[in-house]
């Protein structure tokens, strides 16, 4: 018996959960296919050890301790005779039923997991680990075995399902067997799609994840919604289906594609105008829109009432013979005869033009030039001017300008018309 807990690597025990974790251990460090021998040792010794745990003799002292005094019959050479040991023995009805009872709450365990929500399954997973008919390790194993094949079956978004299996059986290490090839197929296929999708640009895998986080906010989605996550659903679903699966849940992808089948009725509208490109000309359709958004134009602005026709008399040029300098006393004005555009009843016939003398900007620092004002003068005397030729110097034009706006008009005009008047500007000495 010593030389059972040599190889489990503990001291004599009954405590079989002593004896469970040092198997696991030791377990955890053999690979069951390169070195079979150590493991058909190992788990020699761990059924030894536990049948010895559950059926100690009676005297209760472990083994390798001191026994109880020898008897004077033994030391004068005559042994006693032992009643013989009687083992007992297991029905194999009663084997069967032990194994198709772990079987049944190992299912019902699995179910339990596949509905639990993702957030309340690390609960749901210790809970169902102190069970104790899953306290054993052959229990755990085929837990482990039959959990991943469930998944493999059915991987409708259980991704946080499987990371938390993946933590207590390492799935992906080399050394661990899948119990179907359908499973060993699907982890396989998983493992080297998850390594592509590592391998995207960066830029394109924030937008593939930035998407499929908007799918999970937005279950019940709108089409422009739907229509952003196309590109997303379309290239991951046919390039990476196994990681797809694990990740997002089969009704979420089903509704977006339903969305997207459902589009509004411009959406309609802009496609069938498209498809009617290839039956006509293009000209054509182009007439037509322009037509529609200008009727529509026209409803939408509301009417403005029409407004009476006004005469206005077209400009005239003054000819140089009807305006004629006038010699004025005063030294700061200019006065200008205008003898074409006269109406009736003007005295002597005539129109006076008077307007002031520029005045010299102070701060033009001897600039000098002449400056054109073009003066546009209406029936009723008002004035307009404007600088039709600059002098090179904006004060001088400013000056000329200030000039030209207080001119005044004596008498009345026939009609309106427009004159050119220079304005020079230089330095006395």
């Amino acid at each position: 018996m010593q030389a059972t807990f040599t190889v489990l690597g503990i001291a004599p025990t009954r405590d079989t959960k002593a004896i469970r974790r040092a198997y696991a251990q030791r377990l955890k460090v053999l690979d069951q296919h390169t070195q079979a021998d150590e493991f058909e040792a190992l788990r020699a010794a761990y059924e030894t050890a536990m049948r010895w745990a559950a059926h100690a003799d009676a005297s209760g002292q472990p083994p390798g301790a001191p026994g109880p005094a020898p008897s004077p019959a033994a030391t004068s050479g005559y042994a006693l005779r032992q009643p013989p040991q009687v083992m007992r023995q297991v029905e194999p009805d009663a084997t069967w039923r032990a194994l198709r009872k772990r079987q049944k709450i190992i299912d019902q365990a699995i179910a339990e997991l596949m509905r639990t929500e993702p957030r309340d399954l690390p609960a749901a997973w210790q809970r169902l680990n102190a069970h104790p008919a899953l306290e054993s390790l052959d229990a755990s194993a085929e837990l482990g075995d039959r959990l991943l094949d469930r998944i493999a079956q059915h991987p409708d978004g259980q991704h946080a399902l499987y990371t938390l299996g993946q933590q207590h059986f390492h799935w992906e290490q080399a050394s661990y067997r899948p119990r179907t090839p359908r499973a060993a197929q699907w982890l396989q296929r998983y493992i080297e799609e998850r390594e592509l999708w590592a391998r995207q640009p960066v830029k394109q895998r924030l937008h593939h994840e930035r998407a499929i986080e908007r799918m999970r906010r937005h279950p019940s989605p709108n089409w422009r919604q739907a229509r952003r996550a196309h590109a997303t659903i379309y290239h991951v679903s046919r390039h990476m289906p196994a990681w797809w699966n694990l990740h997002v849940p089969a009704a979420l992808h089903e509704q977006h594609a339903r969305v997207l089948q459902s589009p509004p009725r411009w959406v309609r509208g802009i496609r069938r105008l498209r498809d009617m490109q290839s039956r006509w000309p293009v000209w054509l359709v182009w007439i037509c829109v322009g037509v529609l958004a200008h009727g529509l134009y026209l409803w939408l602005t509301p009417a403005t009432p029409p407004t009476a026709p006004q005469a206005s008399a077209p400009l005239r040029p003054a000819a140089a013979s009807q305006l004629r300098p006038v010699d004025n006393p005063s030294g700061n004005r200019r006065s200008y005869l205008l003898t074409g555009p006269v109406a009736a009843g003007n005295p002597n016939g005539e129109v006076l033009l008077d307007m002031p003398a520029p005045a010299y900007p102070p701060d033009a620092a001897g600039a000098q030039g002449t400056v054109q004002i073009a003066l546009t003068l209406a029936v009723d005397g008002k004035v307009r001017a404007a600088v039709s030729q600059s002098s090179g110097d904006p004060r001088l034009d400013a000056a000329a300008l200030a000039a030209a706006q207080a001119t005044r008009v004596a008498g009345k005009l026939a009609y309106p018309f427009h004159v050119r008047v220079p304005f020079r500007f230089q330095m006395r000495d």
